[in-house]
């Protein structure tokens, strides 16, 4: 798939939208309660994220993972996604996020 000129410029003027559930496939994601860490692989120059949600289900990872990817998106401006970070990874939230040391998300 090859990317246009005009879908060039939609990315790089494009505005963070933290204040928005992400909905795909059925699936809704709020960004304002999920969490994550960030993951350092020295092998890349790219940082790994790992999001937690807390009604993930395994058995729906590859939606999750999408779902995720655009709540992402929505929250970075531009086009930081690809530019940061090469690895994302998603579980469930744990019991005590703040505990556990992990980062709101909107935090990013």
């Amino acid at each position: 798939m090859q990317v246009t000129d005009n879908q060039l410029l939609q990315i790089a003027f494009k505005q963070a939208q933290e204040d928005r559930i992400i909905e795909y496939d059925g699936l809704k994601l709020d960004p304002k309660t999920m969490y994550f860490i960030p993951l350092v692989n020295k092998a890349s120059q790219k940082i790994g994220l790992r999001l937690y949600t807390d009604n993930y289900a395994p058995g729906n990872k590859k939606d999750f993972l999408t779902t995720s990817y655009i709540a992402l998106n929505s929250i970075l401006a531009k086009n930081q996604l690809l530019q940061i970070f090469g690895y994302v990874a998603i579980e469930s939230l744990p019991g005590n996020a703040k505990r556990d040391g992990l980062i709101e998300l909107p935090n990013i």
